[in-house]
């Protein structure tokens, strides 16, 4: 729970004699934790322990002591249902008091993970701090070998990425370049009742006029990178056609340094599935007259 691991960083900072005064606000943010349901909670406390039985194994001395020979379900429902954490008010009186000696459930588990976690956070501080040193030297050598002939990195910088649009090898598969609408519509009805494919109201039934071939999203072997969501691609022509938002999965992490094109692929909403939405959807015939024509739009 937040709240519980919050308020055992803010304990830490007690017993490291920072005066209560000076942390008022971060007492505050504790107490002003959003709520959360009951399941919610109790189902991501269970993932955790998974998680650290996966990680260490069932044999391991820590993790035997923090499981005390109960199921991830079962431990997880017993901290939940014994902590204070879950209300505000609860909440306020342990801070008010001796933290770190409350009995809570969720404190008493804490007192074993957290070490663990904050020694953790510090070595992976000095990882990160280590490897921002080592992409700096592979940036130089990467310069030094292929000078302007690639383009740069996005890191605040202006660049244009050349690509194709073309599909890849995927499950045995050829990955269409295009998705539709009919695809939508396909995706939310195969999957009918599941929040994650389930349509907003106004695509529900889907407009008479709308032309259901029109590509929505489509790939291409650009080089994307955090930072490039929302940009705009052109063709050879300098036409708008698109614009980058995401990568599939094979593009994640292949591409850290030079883009792998055999299956890395860059996402892009298609213009025209944009202009037809705007239409026939959003009734938004007055933006397109403008996005279409700009030059022929008295006021």
């Amino acid at each position: 729970m937040q709240r519980a691991f919050m308020a055992f960083i803010y304990a830490t900072y007690l017993e490291e004699g920072i005066p209560a005064e000076l942390l008022g606000s971060f007492k505050e943010q504790i107490i002003g934790i959003q709520y959360r349901p009951e399941q919610f909670d109790c189902y991501m406390l269970t993932q955790r322990f998974e998680l650290i039985r996966d990680i260490y194994g069932d044999s391991d001395p820590l993790a035997m002591d923090i499981m005390s020979g109960k199921t991830s379900e079962e431990l997880a429902g017993e901290i939940i249902a014994g902590t204070a954490f879950r209300s505000s008010d609860t909440t306020r009186e342990i801070l008010d008091g001796d933290i770190l000696n409350s009995g809570d459930p969720a404190i008493e588990i804490l007192k074993r993970i957290a070490p663990e976690i904050l020694a953790s956070q510090e070595y992976y501080s000095e990882l990160l701090a280590e490897e921002d040193e080592i992409m700096s030297e592979l940036g130089r050598a990467w310069f030094a070998i292929y000078d302007t002939e690639i383009p740069p990195d996005a890191t605040f910088s202006l660049r244009i990425s050349d690509g194709v649009v073309t599909g890849y090898e995927y499950n045995g598969t050829i990955a269409p370049v295009y998705t539709t609408f009919y695809g939508l519509y396909d995706r939310a009805h195969s999957h009918y009742g599941d929040p994650q494919w389930a349509l907003p109201e106004r695509w529900q039934e889907p407009s008479a006029t709308l032309d259901l071939s029109t590509p929505v999203n489509f790939i291409s072997t650009n080089d994307i990178i955090g930072g490039n969501s929302g940009s705009p691609v052109v063709n050879i022509s300098l036409e708008v056609v698109g614009l980058a938002f995401d990568s599939n999965i094979e593009g994640m992490g292949s591409s850290d340094f030079i883009l792998d094109d055999r299956a890395a692929r860059a996402i892009s909403v298609d213009s025209r599935g944009m202009i037809q939405s705007l239409i026939h959807v959003y009734h938004a015939e007055r933006l397109v007259e403008e996005i279409l024509n700009p030059g022929n739009n008295a006021r």
